[in-house]
């Protein structure tokens, strides 16, 4: 229609993970083996979300992202994008020192959903030991 259209993320914070990933199971909406936000099977409609706000008091942060926009997400951070036009992304992960044992405990949470749905030998997309043991050798 020749607007201009954005992506309109949510995102949660990382001290709302274990209550929304214990919603996500008790409310039945995940039942899939593994980790339902790691999944990456569920989008929270506006209905969901506002059942959870409801049931747990979690509200995500809603950003709508224009063109030309970045965005960042901290590490350990539940979140979801929803494209309100076609759109292209790009995206890099990066690693922040001040939030390493939060890197690292997702690269663990990753791991547990990987061996959950039966995949030893899954893609490991953070690669954090290897990182940090390229990093110490560069000192």
């Amino acid at each position: 229609d020749g607007s201009n259209g954005y992506a309109l993320w949510h995102i949660f914070t990382a001290e709302d993970t274990l209550v929304l990933r214990q919603f996500l199971q008790d409310e039945d909406i995940y039942h899939e083996a593994g980790d339902p936000i790691h999944s990456q099977s569920i989008f929270l409609t506006q209905e969901l979300l506002e059942h959870l706000d409801r049931k747990r008091g979690i509200q995500p942060y809603a950003i709508k992202q224009y063109m030309g926009d970045a965005v960042f997400i901290p590490a350990g951070c539940a979140h979801q994008v929803s494209n309100k036009a076609d759109a292209i992304k790009i995206a890099s992960d990066f690693i922040c020192a001040a939030n390493l044992s939060a890197t690292v405990n997702v690269s663990h949470e990753l791991r547990r959903h990987r061996l959950a749905n039966g995949k030893e030998s899954g893609e490991d997309v953070l690669q954090i030991t290897t990182t940090l043991y390229h990093a110490w050798n560069a000192l």
